[in-house]
């Protein structure tokens, strides 16, 4: 059984309710070492500003590009938080109160999912294609 959609909440919180900035900022970091070189997309210094003053926290279209930038840069992270049972599973539990089984690998085709669902927050369904 999968973990309930993190979008799916009565309000836009979940879209706020970050991993520690250590994994945001490591994951942008990568973002924008290995995707945003070959695709500039995004301004880095304007980025990094944005984030240094906490806009993320207060704007639901930037907080879903910094969600879609982590789920994206997920693809070249070891840490375990950015599987599906890592960080901010249905439990909240901790990556490191996780225990599992002997044997068991981590599913790192689940690597970003939770932060790619999490940018479709349920504000997108509200905008107008010319909003």
């Amino acid at each position: 059984m999968s973990p309930a959609h993190p979008a799916n909440s009565s309000s836009d919180a979940g879209i706020f309710s970050f991993p520690p900035s250590e994994l945001v900022l490591s994951l942008l970091s990568l973002y924008f070492h290995h995707t945003n070189t070959i695709f500039p997309l995004l301004h880095g210094p304007t980025f990094y500003a944005h984030i240094h003053a906490g806009l993320h926290f207060r704007d639901a279209k930037f907080a879903s590009v910094v969600w879609a930038c982590m789920a994206i840069a997920s693809r070249w992270s070891e840490d375990t938080r950015v599987l599906w049972d890592g960080w901010g599973s249905n439990s909240d539990r901790q990556a490191s109160e996780t225990v599992k089984k002997e044997g068991e690998e981590e599913d790192w085709a689940s690597a970003g999912w939770r932060f790619f669902l999490r940018s479709l927050g349920k504000h997108f369904l509200r905008l107008s294609p010319f909003s």
